[in-house]
């Protein structure tokens, strides 16, 4: 990402570290031991960037299609959109098919008929954000620096972390997809009694459906998540 909050990173987080401890000890007399020696400060194991882990460059596509025609009685317009989008974490993004259509038409000298029917439909892959320690933009925040990603297994590692859950475990391990489905139609019938005398009728329609999927990877486990 081009922009990022600047974060300490790991030797700078061990030094801040070892000075609140020094700090107070000198405060209230204790005599606790510091957490980390210089060589562990000097040489941390693991030097850990979440935001460069977390996010990526959103990138997205729009394609568009229209036709339009007809002749003296009838006349039409169709439109077919479709928008895909990366979000900026990693697992987010978003897309959406729209599409219309238009018909009008003069089925006698007195009757013209009309139809206008649209639909829509959004994929949205959704990462955890509402959920305290296991937000992702704010566990990408407070995770500490020095903690790995991956246990010596090689899976995420989801604990030793002050209470914050592994921000790419909960990405890559939390699945959430929202489905919406949203169809609009309408409909007129118009009818000319006199010159200067019309009646039309219009009849509207709107039907829409929303699913939402959730599931959580075995290897991925806080008491927080529900």
């Amino acid at each position: 990402p081009s922009k990022k909050i600047e974060m300490l990173n790991a030797s700078e987080f061990r030094m801040l570290m070892n000075e609140a401890y020094t700090n107070q000890n000198a405060i209230d007399g204790g005599n606790r031991q510091l957490p980390y020696t210089q060589e562990q400060i000097d040489n941390p194991e693991y030097d850990i960037d979440w935001q460069d882990m977390a996010f990526r460059t959103g990138i997205g596509h729009n394609q568009n299609v229209s036709i339009s025609g007809g002749n003296a009685k009838t006349i039409y317009a169709a439109t077919l959109n479709y928008l895909d989008e990366q979000g900026i974490f990693e697992t987010s993004d978003w897309s959406q098919i729209s599409t219309r259509l238009n018909i009008e038409s003069q089925v006698s000298k007195r009757i013209k008929l009309g139809v206008n029917i649209s639909y829509n439909r959004i994929d949205n892959g959704q990462i955890e954000t509402d959920n305290g320690n296991n937000s992702v933009p704010r566990a990408i925040l407070e995770s500490f620096p020095d903690r790995p990603v991956y246990d010596d297994s090689g899976n995420w590692m989801v604990a030793d972390n002050d209470g914050y859950m592994n921000p790419i475990a909960l990405l890559y391990g939390i699945h959430q997809k929202r489905i919406t489905n949203k169809f609009i139609g309408s409909a007129f019938v118009e009818l000319k009694i006199a010159n200067n005398l019309t009646f039309r009728s219009v009849f509207n329609g709107d039907l829409q459906s929303a699913k939402y999927d959730r599931y959580i990877d075995k290897g991925v486990s806080s008491p927080g998540l529900p």
